[in-house]
């Protein structure tokens, strides 16, 4: 009889002792590799930089500069002056900065078109003086915003090329 009592004194764990007990060991696991990931953290972070001789990049920039026989006038200044207010930059992975699109069901690149920036208002106030008479006021209705937008368009064509 004693070794009856004893055998059942001996049961496993219930349930809800061993659903318990995967809850800790997950925990645990989970805390360790929290700090695991801590300590790569801190040792990825505290690497330090090398310099690179060399700059490189991927990809291609291009910028609009002055023409050759612009470059040489007496209004040279003005224009490089003028540049850096409405340049902009254009990166493409590609040479010839074309962008993919889908027509009918394929894949075609289309040319990207570069432009001037055109100047908000208060951009517009920031630029000195003399190359306010470069610009043209332009008013867009803007439907998603039920408003009328205000800009400043360069009047003249474009005394430049694209730089690459």
């Amino acid at each position: 009889m004693e070794k009856e009592s004893d055998f059942f004194s001996i049961r496993g764990k219930s349930d809800r002792k061993r659903k318990r007990d995967a809850l800790k060991q997950r925990q645990k696991q989970l805390i360790s590799l929290r700090k695991k990931q801590r300590k790569l953290w801190n040792t990825l972070k505290n690497l330090g930089f090398e310099t690179v001789e060399t700059p490189y990049q991927t990809g291609f920039k291009r910028l609009f500069i002055l023409r050759d026989d612009i470059a040489k006038t007496n209004k040279a200044e003005f224009y490089n002056e003028l540049l850096i207010h409405i340049n902009t930059i254009q990166t493409s992975m590609r040479k010839d900065f074309a962008k993919k699109k889908r027509k009918l069901g394929k894949k075609i690149y289309v040319p990207q078109e570069q432009q001037l920036r055109k100047l908000e208002p208060y951009l517009f106030k920031r630029i000195p003086e003399k190359f306010h008479g470069c610009f043209i006021k332009e008013e867009i209705y803007d439907p998603q915003s039920k408003s009328i937008k205000t800009s400043f368009v360069f009047i003249e064509p474009w005394n430049g090329k694209n730089g690459n």
